[in-house]
């Protein structure tokens, strides 16, 4: 099966969002592309409410992104300014590192609810009542009730969490996750809360909870997509006629197939992506893109800025194409 949709499925994809509806293919096509990016190892894990893209996450991802951006006209943007999908899967992978990256700014996650569910699913006093399609949503209470109440009021559980105030605080500035809580003293508070509340509750309802009270934890500094990246060095900025001279002589360096992987590549496409749409295995494409970069450097000195020489590169890539 094709990574990207074929044409017949983007035409009739295109005619359904405009419709107000969701092909199944571009369904399975969405979850094929989040679920590229989140396994290729440049998005941060702390971006996932579990602390690590697997399948549940990942799943998780896909459901909140379709809610949260594209079926509120997103979907409808993305063919109104794309025609093939090649150029749809580009914007739609733009479109979901955004949307991942402005749900991570301004803080990074706290580890309290993850290591509530591991105490939750792994400690002798809790035990899982119900189980439900999100781990957020599946219902726990103490081992020792048989037959316990859900509890439906989130203000309850919110008042719950503050009931218990003998607790130390760990306050790890340093870390991207802040500990918060010692093992002891988090399993006490969620014995505490189950007791006051006398029946089942979810972790989504324990998030409020935590959320309120431990609101300094959640106003860490913000989450980037690529945590592992390399810090950005500052270079010098090549001057216009410098940049076009460059750009010129690159564009006589490389092939048509070299330099539309380096545009696309620079558009956000991944090595199979770039496989997928040349016709080719992912160390072809990775090859021709190193090919290119070494055009790139044979005309651009080791520390000047290549950003505006690639900009005037792509714009004569187009002229002379038209």
């Amino acid at each position: 099966m094709s990574w990207l949709l074929t044409d017949d499925e983007f035409a009739e994809a295109a005619a359904a969002v405009r419709g107000g509806d969701v092909t199944p293919a571009l369904y399975a096509f969405i979850g094929r592309l989040v679920s590229v990016n989140l396994r290729s190892g440049t998005v941060s894990p702390t971006l996932s409410a579990s602390g690590e893209w697997d399948e549940e996450a990942i799943a998780d991802t896909t459901h909140d992104w379709l809610a949260e951006k594209l079926l509120r006209c997103a979907l409808l943007q993305a063919f109104d300014r794309t025609s093939t999908p090649q150029a749809l899967a580009r914007y739609l992978e733009r479109t979901f590192k955004n949307w991942l990256r402005d749900k991570g700014r301004g803080r990074a996650w706290p580890r309290i609810l993850i290591r509530s569910r591991e105490l939750l699913d792994a400690g002798d006093a809790f035990k899982q009542f119900e189980e439900a399609s999100r781990w957020l949503d599946h219902q726990y209470g103490l081992a020792a009730w048989s037959d316990p109440e859900r509890v439906d009021d989130v203000g309850s559980v919110v008042r719950a969490v503050y009931g218990l105030p003998d607790l130390q605080i760990v306050r790890e500035r340093g870390r991207r996750a802040p500990t918060i809580l010692s093992t002891s003293d988090l399993q006490a508070l969620l014995e505490h809360v189950l007791r006051t509340l006398e029946g089942t509750i979810t972790l989504s309802q324990l998030d409020r909870g935590f959320r309120h009270r431990f609101a300094w934890a959640f106003e860490a500094t913000s989450v980037e997509l690529d945590e592992t990246s390399l810090e950005e060095t500052a270079h010098p900025a090549v001057s216009e006629a410098e940049a076009e001279e460059a750009a010129h002589a690159i564009l006589a360096d490389v092939t048509k197939r070299q330099l539309e992987m380096l545009r696309e590549r620079a558009d956000g496409a991944t090595l199979e992506e770039l496989a997928e749409i040349h016709a080719c295995s992912r160390g072809t494409a990775d090859n021709e893109l190193k090919r290119a970069s070494a055009a790139i450097r044979r005309h651009l000195a080791p520390d000047e800025s290549q950003e505006r020489t690639l900009e005037i590169l792509f714009a004569l890539s187009f002229s002379e194409r038209g």
